[in-house]
């Protein structure tokens, strides 16, 4: 909650302008759909950071002038974080969860292709026994046969057991998930 109190013309201008940005950063954040992305959580921290030691109710022109400037900054680079995520999901046909595996593991392995693969099993699957998702080991063990077919076949090298192991893991997580059972 934040109180501006009049003293100039000025200084509402640059209170309006400071609680305007601060909205949209607030927006931003709420519009990422990966919160555990390393690079949305260093800019929630960065956020944080910047006004855990300040009393925004007490500041003046120079240090509201300041935080405008800092805040633009990360609503800048939230946008960016925002579009790319929503570039990488509309590769997965608009399903966020693969769009959130495959950032978890982009770093290790080309996976678009096997995991756009994974995605047409899997959806598949759970279209046509949808009562899957009540039993999680036996979905674990469905999603893990998939998972294997699709990394060995899409990959140009062997991927290894504990790989499939943890692609299986954040699959069957994300679909829990998304149907409420976890």
């Amino acid at each position: 909650y934040f109180q501006f109190v009049k003293i100039s013309e000025a200084e509402l201008k640059l209170a309006d302008d400071l609680k305007d940005i601060m909205r949209k950063v607030r927006e931003g954040l709420a519009g990422n759909f990966d919160q555990d992305d390393p690079e949305y959580i260093s800019l929630r921290e960065e956020l944080e950071r910047i006004f855990k030691k300040k009393n925004l109710a007490e500041i003046g022109q120079q240090e509201m002038l300041k935080n405008i400037d800092i805040l633009e900054t990360v609503y800048t680079k939230i946008q960016e974080l925002n579009r790319k995520n929503d570039l990488l999901r509309h590769k997965y046909g608009g399903d966020a969860k693969y769009a959130r595996i495959h950032k978890r593991l982009r770093e290790k392995l080309k996976v678009f292709n096997a995991l756009s693969g994974v995605k047409t099993d899997a959806d598949q699957k759970v279209l046509d026994m949808e009562q899957i998702l009540d039993n999680q080991n036996y979905f674990e063990k469905q999603m893990q046969g998939i998972v294997l077919k699709r990394f060995r076949t899409e990959q140009q090298f062997p991927v290894q057991p504990a790989d499939i192991q943890a692609i299986n893991r954040l699959l069957v997580r994300e679909y829990l998930k998304e149907s409420g059972r976890i």
